[in-house]
């Protein structure tokens, strides 16, 4: 019981840490963590709306914050279903920061 409880309030926590650095990215307070974005030239910067940038990057944030804590879900399944829940949550969390990754690049371009 104590292993489900703690296993729990960690995944909270981290839900709660990508909730916090998607509202800082979404303000403009935390631009130096956009991957890519933070070590680029000014040249290379001038070339993208960091508006959308942010915009896009909260989004994909926001979406792991919210499919995170369904991994609770798994403590209260026996081994076989809990290994093929998170697989199943961990694809969908993958492919959803790939696709916004990929598209919100292409759409956050001048």
């Amino acid at each position: 019981m104590v292993f489900i409880v703690l296993y729990s309030v960690i995944i909270l926590l981290c839900a709660l840490g990508f909730v916090w650095l998607a509202r800082s990215i979404a303000r403009g307070e935390a631009d130096e963590f956009i991957a890519g974005y933070n070590t680029s030239s000014p040249e290379e910067k001038a070339q993208y709306n960091i508006l959308r940038l942010r915009r896009v990057i909260s989004v994909m944030l926001y979406g792991i914050a919210v499919l995170l804590p369904l991994l609770c879900t798994i403590a209260f399944l026996d081994e076989k279903q809990a290994m093929i829940v998170t697989l199943i949550i961990v694809a969908i969390i993958v492919v959803w920061a790939v696709a916004l990754g990929v598209w919100g690049i292409k759409w956050a371009k001048k």
